[in-house]
């Protein structure tokens, strides 16, 4: 099966996201695995929405639960790490124009620093753990108590 431009577009977009190795927030496209443990970009298109999550270590069991979710769902989307310990509001603000559609914020000090990114906060907290993208563009922040509610939020701003 050829490689379709809507493929070679996809695969464009993708390399773009990928920041020089060692930089804040760089990820490797290498560990984003489906929960078969093939690649998951054996199924990202144009369409794929991204949701990253952010913290100071890669999330490998959230990843794996939020990919078999959107698996599950036939949810065309992917959670993708982006590993740092500091600056989250830039990293959020540089990913607005790809766009990331959400974000999984762990740590303290990136939580608190996140909620600087966001245009809207729907929580009394200082601090966000659960960013969506709305339609129109806006950052909404959010406090979530478990994954189940991080992943309906995402699904749900849509």
């Amino acid at each position: 099966m050829g490689s379709t431009s809507a493929d070679r577009q996809a695969r464009l977009r993708w390399r773009s996201a990928i920041l020089p190795r060692g930089a804040a927030g760089a990820l490797s496209i290498t560990i984003v695995r489906r929960s078969d443990g093939r690649p998951a970009g054996s199924r990202l298109r144009p369409t794929t929405r991204v949701y990253g999550l952010l913290g100071p270590h890669a999330e490998q069991e959230r990843l794996r639960e939020y990919n078999a979710w959107f698996a599950r769902d036939q949810w065309d989307g992917v959670a993708v790490p982006f590993v740092a310990d500091a600056d989250a509001a830039g990293i959020v603000a540089a990913f607005r124009e790809l766009p990331v559609s959400g974000w999984h914020i762990h740590g303290e000090t990136l939580q608190t620093s996140a909620a600087a990114a966001v245009d809207e906060m729907r929580t009394a907290r200082a601090k966000v753990n659960a960013i969506v993208r709305r339609a129109d563009g806006a950052l909404v922040g959010k406090w979530v108590e478990s994954p189940d509610e991080q992943y309906e939020l995402w699904r749900g701003e849509a």
